[in-house]
């Protein structure tokens, strides 16, 4: 008897992962996995998931896709993790860095003075007293924790489609609400099944539930509506916070540090840290002449480890303060981190102008120079263009983006030429992204296949979350032709996009759905909330901490969306999650152990208990 249990048991899988799918974006990513091929199980298993969890009398079901695995399950009461997928297929579960968590830690010598110095030789001292030592191959989360993990494809995505056409009244029931009671649905389905293989009953293993962007704020939700199903959640990059005009999204990219509540100035320089062995670190801020401007006053340890280790610190700086006092809240938001940066910022809107005014004069030249010939209608090109500038801070890039538009501006080159290599090498080649997706017409298409997940996503954005990306009021760098505001504009790009492609009466009631769930004043429980510093996407999250919804920032010139689960950069993706190309691994390796440390409080919680929660 025995030995046929573990018989059946061998054949489960289970190692964690968290590799959602980013917003708008999930598409290729997707695809580079696939090619890799490294997932820990490919292999497809089916639940009769119900149609309409909120009709009493429709009682249709349809086919939803799932994984498992079981590796290291401990039975009979170990956890199960599990894993959400988002907006695009699930084909199976893939190898993050819950399967390797590698990381580097700097060993350094201590450098405990600094006075007036020259900046240059203060960064080459850095890198001499500074050798890396490799970790190695850490603690896989799943064998610490003995867990299962399963996942779930989201209903409409990949092979979980309910009906053979995606027609807009076909799609009545592709919501966060219904997705959430899938959830819960196949969470008492598995469990039920996983005491039918060990011959049990009425018994409930600790169940923890993991997401990231999309699927993050369904891991966040999912807590919130059902607390007694799972232990507790992790939220990374969670965008819980439907937002119609998303103006804060291009804010990020403009001037990241601030909180946006007044306009700031740009300003150019370093930061110099040093780290002592115990207490507080001394940061100065250098101008560019290489003098010290100003000692920062009370700088103490902040959230997601941004002062971490013994390293001495030198920091190229060029970003957005305000002309009041140099206080240590405003210090610890300037190390969050830098995106664009002015001299960036401000190529880019000249870029944009310049796009413009081509588009205005000779559409079907600067469209083909793009690539984008496809793109007949000009606010499917414009959306394009700009949405090749932000992923590069999104996914944590900004250089790839930066560095050669800065260099064509200071030799004179053509800065649409130059741009337009970045988008077609950069953002088309390597991130694999697909002109057509940006196509309105393409986005028509009911036809199910494998190249539907952007019209799905489109349907859920405009009923639901909207994220209208659109260009602040003042110093965009994105065309303010792509707008929802604006009423000069009759076609008020976001809306009639999303007339167009559904049909009339379609419109994100924003307001109805953060009062379900409560935007980012969510009142769940045992939901850790991370997002990473260059992200544009944490201002729809949860960045506010407190024990029971802690919330951490990573913060790095190059942590982006989902950097906790994906490493840096994410282009192209790496799915073990490894952090050694972030500019600071070791901020992501402390957020990575207050997970680590959250998982273990409140799992032991529900053990405890005898609950699945608490």
């Amino acid at each position: 008897m025995k030995q046929t249990m573990l018989a059946l048991l061998i054949a489960f899988f289970s190692q964690l992962l968290i590799i959602s799918n980013g917003i708008s974006t999930s598409q290729f990513f997707l695809q580079q996995i696939n090619s890799e091929n490294k997932y820990l199980t490919k292999e497809e298993h089916w639940f009769n998931q119900t149609l309409d969890h909120f009709s009493p009398y429709d009682h249709r079901t349809f086919g939803q896709r799932y994984y498992e695995f079981l590796d290291h399950f401990r039975i009979p009461d170990g956890p199960i993790f599990l894993k959400i997928c988002g907006e695009s297929a699930c084909s199976g579960i893939p190898n993050d860095y819950l399967s390797t968590y590698m990381f580097d830690k700097a060993v350094c010598h201590e450098n405990s003075s600094v006075g007036v110095f020259d900046a240059e030789q203060a960064l080459e001292q850095q890198h001499t007293q500074c050798s890396s030592t490799r970790w190695g191959l850490g603690r896989v989360l799943a064998k610490k924790f003995g867990a299962a993990v399963v996942s779930l494809e989201h209903r409409y995505y990949g092979k979980s489609t309910p009906f053979k056409s995606l027609a807009t009244g076909n799609l009545k029931y592709l919501s966060s609400k219904q997705a959430l009671f899938d959830l819960a649905a196949f969470r008492n389905f598995y469990q039920d099944s996983l005491n039918v293989k060990l011959n049990r009953s009425n018994i409930e293993n600790p169940w923890f539930v993991f997401g990231t962007s999309y699927s993050g704020a369904l891991s966040a939700w999912f807590r919130l509506k059902f607390p007694h199903l799972t232990c507790g959640s992790l939220a990374s990059s969670a965008v819980v916070q439907a937002v119609y005009s998303f103006s804060e999204f291009d804010k990020q990219a403009r001037c990241p540090f601030l909180d946006m509540v007044s306009e700031p100035i740009p300003i150019s320089g370093y930061l110099y840290v040093i780290y002592a062995p115990v207490g507080r670190p001394k940061v100065y801020f250098v101008n560019n002449n290489n003098n010290i401007i100003s000692e920062v006053p009370q700088v103490e340890s902040g959230e997601g480890g941004i002062y971490t280790n013994l390293t001495p610190t030198f920091v190229r700086y060029r970003g957005c303060v305000r002309t009041n006092k140099l206080t240590r809240i405003f210090f610890q938001k300037l190390m969050v981190g830098e995106s664009a940066g002015p001299e960036c910022k401000t190529t880019l809107q000249e870029i944009t102008k310049l796009v413009e005014a081509r588009l205005a004069s000779n559409p079907k030249d600067v469209k083909s120079l793009f690539g984008a010939d496809e793109l007949r209608n000009d606010g499917d090109f414009l959306y394009f263009v700009a949405d090749a500038a932000v992923t590069a801070f999104q996914y944590g890039s900004p250089d790839k983006l930066c560095i050669p538009l800065l260099e064509a501006k200071k030799s004179g080159a053509d800065l649409v030429n130059a741009y337009a290599t970045y988008v077609k090498d950069y953002y088309v080649k390597t991130f694999g992204v697909s002109v057509k997706t940006y196509d309105q017409e393409n986005l028509k298409n009911t036809v199910v296949n494998g190249d539907t997940s952007n019209r799905l996503w489109w349907f859920q954005v405009c009923t639901e979350v909207a994220y209208f990306q659109v260009a602040p009021m003042n110093d965009s760098i994105r065309s303010s032709k792509v707008d929802t505001r604006h009423v000069s504009y009759s076609w008020k790009y976001h809306l009639d996009l999303c007339r167009n492609v559904f049909g009339a009466g379609i419109y994100p009631d924003v307001d109805a759905t953060n009062l379900y769930y409560g935007g980012t004043k969510i009142a769940g429980s045992k939901i850790v909330f991370t997002n990473g510093s260059q992200d544009p996407w944490r201002h729809a999250s949860k960045q506010t901490s407190s024990p029971e919804l802690p919330s951490y920032i990573i913060s790095c010139h190059n942590c982006g969306h989902g950097t906790d689960m994906r490493g840096c950069p994410q282009s192209p993706l790496v799915p073990e999650g490894d952090a050694k190309n972030c500019s600071s691994p070791d901020a992501v390796r402390k957020v990575r152990e207050k997970i680590v440390e959250h998982i273990d409080l409140w799992l032991s919680q529900c053990q405890v208990s005898g609950r699945s929660s608490m």
